[in-house]
């Protein structure tokens, strides 16, 4: 998914309120490409938490693995 329809998606996502489980596999191939998480994309991790006011069981783990990934391994202390 390239940068312009990755957008996109979040935005489409953010704007129905609610993240499914498609969403969160979407968004975990998104997010992991690279195999890193960096601070733009934790960042829409958590536009996407606050703006969703419904969420599958699958985001609260996708979310907490995502968030640990950048704090603990790309975030310098």
């Amino acid at each position: 998914m390239d940068v312009k329809n990755a957008s996109a998606r979040v935005a489409d996502i953010a704007s129905t309120k609610c993240i499914t489980p498609l969403d969160v596999l979407e968004l975990r191939q998104l997010i992991f490409r690279d195999g890193v998480v960096a601070a733009d994309e934790a960042d829409v991790l958590f536009g996407l938490d606050v703006a969703c006011t419904e969420r599958c069981a699958e985001w609260a783990d996708f979310f907490v693995e995502a968030i640990t990934d950048y704090i603990v391994h790309q975030e310098k202390p």
